[in-house]
């Protein structure tokens, strides 16, 4: 009979196991991500393709039900060396909401599961929950977040539902409390992990207080986590050593760089799941009205579509032609924008590139309208946020769009460029807002009729009704 040791983060298998038994279990926890037939590793044939996270005999603890699931026919024991941590603070929910049935069992898989992954629509309420299961745990507890805006909008959230002081490490604050909110970014630079696959500049000089504050975390739970680096995440838990319980929040189940088995090996699988029609049915979210706008292929010279056709980043070309520097398409989306505030609405809209998004954000204001743009690297970017929450601006224009934003003014949201996926974006504009009763939710989604963008539509309009956002009957 063979071992399985476990502690908080890891698996090991102790003994020796049939190799077609080895090559199961390696198959099951092993993928290949998005694009990586580009590798020039892969091209060279130095690698081919696979990474693997069952090597040695070890694996990340998320793993665990796939490597029993596959070690079949050898019998097993486990020896588990996890740590196990006890309840340390009373704490009691305070919010103003009434808990409806999904969220409360949602709150009662997590508590009972200790580990994994949670998958709600935007506005269904996943602060609110986790807010919950922390009250219910009462353990030394990191929230991780990856933007500013988004760790503020945590904080004073989870400060309000549980009536608590709630600390922060990020790169303007330091305050450790019971419950911490955390910039992912922080933490990588303190530590030395690399977040999206580059060097972080971090405070080293806080890197021991860090540790320390790591050493005794019992609790994480990583909010977004299919828009955080899936490597930043497989790395940065593996230093919380003594945490028993590790939940992961989202509203997309899946990740467009398909490395979804990263965050299942260091979160756990999903634990709890809830559909968009469940959320509506409960009012807490608005049904989308989605008004596809088509825009015709940009005129090129045939010089041109041929370097586009035989250059390998002829999509990047592509691009910047029928989207960057195409003039009457730039011009039509600022027009829809200042007609849709002339009518009283708030105007978000999600741009990819920080160039094309200062030059919508100058086209609107040239109409006289109220008009900001920001990104990561905008210094007053928590301002704008918060203004135009507040409905001051009628018109934001920004990158973070796909993050987890809670702008309940919004109205109405335009995709400048949708691509593949744009799920995420739409529950942006999606939450009820109190002082507009009569608000509704409206997609505009510019078609493009050009090569590459026709699948990405295809592949976007499919994503809509899988999601239930767009009945099928509607998509043209």
């Amino acid at each position: 009979m063979i071992k399985i040791q476990l502690d908080n983060a890891n698996g090991k298998i102790i003994g020796n196991i049939e190799e077609d038994v080895r090559k199961r279990i390696s198959k099951a926890c092993s993928f290949r991500p998005d694009g990586f037939q580009f590798s020039h590793l892969y091209k060279s044939r130095r690698w081919d393709g696979w990474i693997r996270l069952f090597s040695r005999n070890k694996f990340r603890i998320g793993l665990l039900p796939r490597v029993i699931k596959n070690i079949w026919p050898l019998k097993y024991e486990l020896e588990d060396k996890t740590i196990y941590s006890k309840k340390s603070y009373d704490w009691a929910y305070a919010g103003p909401h009434r808990l409806i049935d999904f969220q409360k069992e949602c709150i009662e898989a997590c508590v009972g599961k200790m580990r994994g992954l949670i998958s709600l629509p935007t506005g269904a309420g996943k602060t609110l929950i986790m807010a919950n299961v922390m009250a219910c745990l009462g353990r030394p507890t990191a929230f991780i977040c990856d933007e500013l805006v988004l760790i503020d909008q945590a904080r004073d959230a989870i400060a309000e539902l549980l009536g608590q002081h709630i600390g922060e490490i990020s790169g303007r604050d330091f305050d450790i409390q019971p419950i911490t909110v955390c910039s992912a970014q922080s933490l990588c630079g303190a530590l030395g992990v690399k977040f999206n696959d580059r060097e972080v500049r971090g405070d080293i000089a806080k890197k021991e207080e860090i540790l320390d504050f790591i050493s005794k975390i019992e609790v994480v739970i990583v909010d977004e986590c299919h828009i955080v680096p899936a490597n930043t995440i497989f790395e940065l838990l593996s230093y919380f050593i003594r945490t028993d319980h590790v939940y992961g929040a989202t509203a997309t189940p899946y990740r467009l760089d398909g490395r979804d088995l990263m965050i299942e090996a260091a979160v756990g699988p999903t634990i709890y799941e809830v559909d968009y029609p469940a959320v509506f049915e409960s009012g807490l979210i608005l049904k989308p009205i989605f008004k596809f706008i088509d825009v015709p292929q940009v005129d090129l010279p045939k010089e041109q579509w041929a370097s586009i056709h035989k250059n390998m980043r002829g999509w990047q070309q592509l691009f910047k032609a029928q989207v960057i520097d195409n003039e009457t398409r730039s011009q039509m989306i600022a027009n829809l924008a200042v007609d849709e505030v002339d009518n009283g609405n708030i105007v978000l809209i999600c741009v990819n590139q920080i160039e094309y998004g200062r030059d919508l954000t100058n086209r609107i204001k040239a109409y006289g309208v109220r008009a900001k743009f920001a990104c990561s690297k905008t210094p007053d970017r928590v301002e704008i946020i918060h203004d135009y929450r507040d409905g001051h601006i009628p018109v934001l224009i920004s990158t973070l769009v796909r993050k987890g934003l809670d702008v309940q003014k919004a109205s109405v949201l335009i995709l400048t460029h949708g691509g593949k996926d744009s799920i995420q974006q739409i529950g942006r504009v999606l939450r009820r807002d109190p002082d507009n009763l009569g608000k509704q939710a409206v997609i505009y989604d510019i078609r493009d009729e050009t090569k590459y963008f026709k699948a990405h539509t295809k592949k976007r309009i499919k994503r809509y009704i899988e999601f239930h956002l767009l009945d099928s009957e509607a998509k043209q």
